[in-house]
């Protein structure tokens, strides 16, 4: 890994770089493992409410999109 770089500075940034992302993805990795538990619980949570969590998915979406929309307003009228 080291050989193919110019100097030895950018052949250890790279290494860095790389080992950078593995140590992310493992981490990613770990949660998702840790967390497996109560996400089973989450799907059959949801398999039984379907009805009620689409609805509320649905209200979140538009009051996100709705409060987005005011802040990009505002940020227009101050900007100018």
């Amino acid at each position: 890994m080291l050989v193919p770089q110019p100097t030895r500075l950018m052949g250890y940034s790279c290494l860095s770089g790389i080992l950078w992302v593995h140590s992310v993805i493992v981490e990613i990795m770990f949660l998702l493992v840790a967390a497996y538990s109560t996400l089973n619980r989450l799907v059959r949570w949801n398999l039984h409410d379907k009805e009620w969590i689409r609805l509320m998915f649905a209200a979140g979406v538009l009051v996100m999109r709705l409060h987005n929309r005011y802040l990009y307003e505002n940020i227009q009228i101050y900007s100018v």
